[in-house]
């Protein structure tokens, strides 16, 4: 956690990707977030991947965290994959790359 913790405060963008658990994001992502959010994470650029099979809701709950940051920067568009990566989800991930690196 704390080498990931590190990472985070080093680079300016990241993409954070993380399973859905019980209608909420999976709890070690949680953690991660909630981390940074008390050693005021701010300024920065994110992009957001989730993962779940019928009701998704990782990303809804990694927004509200982040919401709590200052001068936080999301980038579209939020990816949903549903328990596997499909052809469509590809291009999405490319759109998402590709508009982390232009900001």
């Amino acid at each position: 956690m704390a080498e990931a913790i590190e990472d985070a405060f080093r680079y300016g963008k990241i993409i954070l990707a993380a399973s859905s658990y019980n209608f909420e994001v999976f709890p070690p992502m949680e953690q991660f977030l909630r981390h940074l959010k008390s050693k005021n994470y701010q300024n920065r650029t994110i992009g957001i991947v989730e993962n779940g099979t019928w009701a998704p809701s990782a990303a809804k709950c990694m927004k509200e965290i982040i919401s709590g940051m200052k001068d936080i920067k999301l980038i579209e568009p939020t990816i949903t994959i549903r328990t596997t990566l499909k052809e469509n989800t590809k291009k999405e991930l490319e759109i998402l790359a590709e508009n982390i690196l232009k900001d």
